[in-house]
């Protein structure tokens, strides 16, 4: 949902200002900021001390792949946070029936139970 140069980490759970004195409380604590609706967005923070707030929904464009990939996108991306093995392997084989056919991409999205809701949106794939 949002990346930062701000370390919540290091302002919240150190007496420390920046990476040079913080003591690195990413590497020690979990971090999850609850909304108002009550869902908990993962915190991480980075090698360079930069934090990446994620929505507690997983998102998906998979409703755009049959049109992405006629349009010539030929390289996806698929992100895990903290998915186990078993999780990444279904979610992936997912995707593959989508691109080969055996799958229908609009499925897929209820199928990673994945919503539009707290603020998601298409973006700008709302003009495919």
């Amino acid at each position: 949902m949002k990346h930062m140069e701000h370390c919540v980490y290091c302002a919240f759970l150190s007496p420390g200002t920046d990476h040079t004195n913080c003591g690195r409380p990413c590497d020690h604590h979990e971090v999850k900021l609850r909304d108002r609706v009550g869902a908990e967005h993962p915190l991480t923070a980075d090698v360079g001390c930069r934090n990446t707030l994620f929505n507690a929904t997983p998102q998906t464009a998979a409703e755009f792949l049959p049109r992405l990939i006629a349009k010539g996108a030929r390289h996806l991306r698929i992100e895990f946070l903290d998915e186990d093995g078993p999780s990444v392997e279904r979610i992936i084989g997912l995707y593959r029936d989508v691109l080969e056919g055996r799958r229908d991409a609009k499925k897929l999205w209820r199928d990673l139970k994945a919503t539009g809701q707290y603020g998601v949106t298409r973006g700008p794939l709302t003009v495919l």
